[in-house]
């Protein structure tokens, strides 16, 4: 399995929730800084959706949820964000058309909550 690191670029120019939930990461402290990423991503901040599904997909923080990672991924492309399309088109690639349909429609309910 590939890792990603978290995505870390501009943090002195990102809020104090990301810098601590990017500070949890690098701690090892995947629970808390997973319970920061969810939180963000549920603002409709993009980084912090690709930290989500990275730390989805390689299950880190919680059970690995593939379906989850790339729900969060589609949202985050539906932004414009050139990494998460990357990641995306990279996960998408491993799962079946019955998975990336259920993160589809997972990614549609997100974009419907926020």
């Amino acid at each position: 399995m590939k890792f990603t690191p978290i995505i870390d670029l501009f943090l002195d120019q990102q809020d104090e929730q990301f810098t601590n939930a990017v500070r949890s990461f690098e701690r090892q402290d995947y629970a808390q800084a997973f319970t920061a990423f969810e939180s963000l991503a549920r603002q409709d901040d993009p980084q912090a959706q690709i930290n989500l599904a990275i730390m989805l997909r390689d299950g880190l923080g919680r059970a690995a949820d593939p379906i989850g990672a790339l729900a969060w991924l589609e949202r985050a492309t539906a932004q414009g964000d050139e990494i998460a399309r990357v990641e995306h088109n990279l996960l998408k690639q491993r799962l079946t058309s019955e998975q990336v349909a259920s993160a589809s429609l997972r990614a549609t309910e997100l974009m419907a909550a926020a």
